[in-house]
């Protein structure tokens, strides 16, 4: 029997943040239909407040001397929103001594895709649980029960008549009305893999993208990218003396940093391996996003 291989926390620590890294991609990628600000640099400040641009178009007009030229754009043409650094989420788990004493690659991928997870969930949900009805007024009404390929294209014409260009919008889906639209679509249409593992169809009936948001309360929306915001920050200790890892690692899809930390207590020798992202979400163009409600109920004579 050949000697059990001794973990290494660098190398535990690697194989983790790479299969941490590479799932949750697509767990943020309903995120990335919107306003963002991700950057590497570090927030130590809680509450930091962060100008995000929205992804808004600008108007073609006529070019002239006086007022359209090269020379002209004002400031108030940008459309900033602030948007705080107020939530911090960390997954962490303990590692035990027999852990340890044999390294298993699997163990540390499994730990990975589900603290992924949960953090790219936790991540999501803060984003999309301000689309309520306080927030954005507009709504058109869909019957849930029967939702199917052409209902999304009922969507593009009310989007077209609510001023928002179907190439540049998305519609956000709950898992109930995302799966009834997966059965009625052919696989040739709805791209296969891309839908079914990632949750999204880019392009259907021209819109940007049909995207799955689980945990979404409500039956969905479709909105610009100007609709709402998010920004992200790491947070780095003054030190990291005490820390055996302290690795930043961005996820190169959406921007976003995560924190790998493991701490070692010298005198238990329990070690901890936590993941951690610091970020914020905000409303932006209240006017740039449509919720899709249950269409009401005849009430029976």
């Amino acid at each position: 029997m050949p000697p059990a291989i001794l973990t290494d926390m660098n190398t535990a620590a690697q194989v983790y943040t790479d299969r941490f890294i590479e799932e949750v991609g697509p767990i943020l990628e309903p995120v990335r239909q919107f306003s963002t600000d991700f950057s590497e640099e570090f927030a130590n400040t809680p509450g930091v407040a962060i100008p995000v641009p929205l992804v808004t178009g600008s108007e073609a007009g006529d070019w002239n001397k006086a007022s359209k030229n090269y020379a002209m754009a004002e400031a108030s043409d940008l459309d900033d929103v602030m948007v705080t650094i107020d939530q911090r989420k960390i997954a962490q788990f303990a590692i035990s001594m027999e852990q340890l004493a044999t390294f298993r690659p699997a163990y540390w991928e499994g730990k990975a895709r589900l603290n992924a997870r949960a953090i790219g969930l936790a991540i999501r949900n803060s984003l999309f649980g301000l689309v309520t009805p306080a927030n954005y007024a507009k709504e058109v009404e869909m019957k849930a029960a029967s939702f199917a390929k052409g209902d999304v294209a009922t969507l593009r014409r009310l989007a077209v008549e609510s001023g928002m260009e179907p190439d540049i919008t998305a519609v956000c889906l709950n898992p109930v009305l995302f799966a009834a639209l997966l059965k009625s679509l052919s696989a040739d249409v709805y791209g296969g893999r891309e839908a079914i593992v990632g949750g999204v169809i880019p392009g259907l009936f021209g819109f940007r993208a049909v995207v799955e948001c689980p945990n979404y309360n409500g039956n969905g929306f479709m909105a610009l990218p100007s609709a709402l915001a998010s920004a992200s920050r790491p947070i780095r200790p003054a030190h990291d003396t005490p820390y055996t890892v302290f690795e930043t690692t961005t996820d190169e899809s959406t921007g976003m940093a995560f924190n790998t930390v493991v701490l070692v207590n010298g005198n238990t020798g329990l070690t901890t391996l936590s993941s951690e992202a610091n970020y914020g979400v905000a409303v932006g163009d209240k006017k740039a996003l449509v919720r899709i409600v249950e269409t009401a109920t005849p009430v029976t004579p």
